[in-house]
């Protein structure tokens, strides 16, 4: 059964009210990853496609950075679910080493966290949004720099909770560093598998 927003999602990109589209595509991506709707995602994922395809400017930034979420969303589905539906799973890179990480830092072995790690988690603790946006866009420079794969990770880890608790500006800017922190992981994840 399909949400509201989804629903009232395709009427609103043939209407050519692009930004309202988005809108409503990207609360239908919330709730479909939240209730692990794979035919929703799908349908949230064509529907981007077209408004990627019609908008321009801001909006179609926007809808592409909504058409990266989506595609990382799926990639957290199992493979046979999404074989089932015709989509061909692409390789988790990142996984594997967000999983080895977790263990590490379980364990007590992950390494002594930056100055500015450490400074984004209290300022996203404190909702300061902006600050943490700031802090963790000088440590992923600083790790992928030093080539520090944990500290990368954990970069990750809080990027994703930013993404979560960040608006407006802050959101479209964390969103662009989610998608180069995934980027850094997956060409550190590549080199592992030379």
């Amino acid at each position: 059964m399909k949400t509201r927003e989804l629903t009232c999602a395709g009427p609103a990109l043939d209407a050519g009210d692009f930004t309202e589209a988005l809108f409503l595509l990207e609360q239908s991506r919330r709730v479909a990853v939240a209730q692990r709707k794979l035919d929703g995602l799908l349908e949230v994922r064509e529907l981007v496609a077209r408004l990627s395809s019609r908008s321009s400017g801001r909006t179609r930034d926007a809808s592409q950075r909504l058409a990266w979420k989506v595609d990382a969303d799926l990639r957290g589905f199992p493979a046979e679910a999404l074989e089932a539906v015709g989509v061909e799973p692409e390789p988790d890179l990142v996984g594997p080493l967000v999983a080895a990480w977790k263990l590490r830092t379980l364990a007590g072995n992950a390494p002594g966290k930056t100055r500015e790690l450490s400074q984004a988690r209290t300022a996203l603790e404190e909702g300061d949004a902006a600050m943490a946006l700031f802090l963790l866009q000088q440590a992923r420079r600083v790790a992928v720099a030093q080539r520090k794969l944990d500290e990368l990770l954990e970069v990750y880890e809080l990027v994703q909770v930013l993404s979560e608790r960040s608006s407006g500006r802050t959101r479209a800017a964390t969103d662009q560093l989610v998608i180069k922190v995934d980027s850094d992981l997956g060409a550190f994840a590549a080199e592992a598998n030379i």
